[in-house]
């Protein structure tokens, strides 16, 4: 782990705005929101995103929608699904983040210049993952990346690669990922992430999900977070190394779900969303 690490630290320490597509960052999914982590724990169709070597263990198919509202009338959207035949699992996501168009200005027009502009972006990913044993699985997401600001528009793709490894006492998980190996998009590098989560039943239904992060163009993240459910109901609360606490609720009745987040970013705000899911 540590020569991991190092490595990362080599590739650039608080190299923030150095990097394209640093959407590709964001968490997804309202209850991974909350815990601020889906990398040892997502067992449902966010699977697809966060870490193929789950697909190996799910029993289900599964779909999920998730929506998620940022400052300044910014966006995300994320539609999600896995299914599994034998020892394969595989699934497939969109994910989506866009701004509402905004006006134009310069120094010579303060209050607009007449042109409007936005920015969109849209990343295609489709994983595959299986177990190799009883306790370990891991999976490979590829995936398609377009964004588009004003008139220019960038197109790349990268591999995500995950494992998992089931301890096999109280639900123990560790999960290990790398995310967003690939080439340069003009000349700009993707924001390679590296993902250390370790997550379990602490206590009576109390699930505890801590993780480190480390990005090619940021400092260490280490978070922090809790799970507790009481019969159809989750209640979950987060907190990380730059300041950042969440609130959440989930709700699961039969085959249906539904989890809310509420995200505190300090200065940059406050991020809400919501996502539905169904589990055939």
């Amino acid at each position: 782990m540590v020569v991991i690490i190092a490595f990362f630290e080599s590739i650039g320490d608080q190299k923030v705005g150095t990097t394209i597509a640093s959407f590709l960052k964001n968490t997804v999914g309202s209850r991974y929101d909350v815990l601020f982590s889906g990398n040892s724990i997502s067992n449902d169709a966010y699977s697809s995103y966060y870490n193929g070597g789950l697909l190996g263990f799910i029993d289900k198919s599964q779909l999920s929608f998730y929506i998620k509202t940022y400052p300044s009338e910014i966006y995300q959207g994320f539609f999600a699904f896995n299914t599994k035949r034998k020892n394969f699992g595989f699934g497939g996501y969109i994910n989506s983040m866009y701004s509402s168009y905004l006006q134009e200005t310069d120094e010579d027009h303060p209050f607009g210049t007449g042109y409007y502009w936005n920015y969109n972006n849209i990343v295609l990913g489709l994983t595959g993952g299986t177990k190799l044993y009883d306790r370990f699985g891991i999976g490979f997401s590829f995936k398609f990346i377009q964004e588009n600001i004003a008139n220019r528009s960038y197109n790349g793709f990268a591999l995500d690669i995950g494992s998992i490894y089931l301890i096999g006492y109280r639900d123990i998980r560790i999960g290990v990922g790398i995310y967003n190996l690939g080439p340069d998009i003009k000349g700009y590098s993707l924001p390679i992430v590296f993902r250390l989560s370790v997550s379990g039943d602490i206590f009576k239904n109390i699930y505890l999900v801590s993780q480190l992060e480390k990005g090619s163009d940021r400092f260490e993240i280490f978070s922090f977070a809790l799970e507790r459910s009481i019969s159809i109901v989750s209640i979950r609360t987060g907190i990380n190394s730059v300041g950042n606490y969440s609130f959440g609720l989930g709700i699961k009745l039969s085959k249906v779900y539904m989890d809310y987040a509420f995200l505190s970013k300090g200065q940059f705000g406050v991020l809400n969303s919501i996502n539905v899911g169904y589990i055939r």
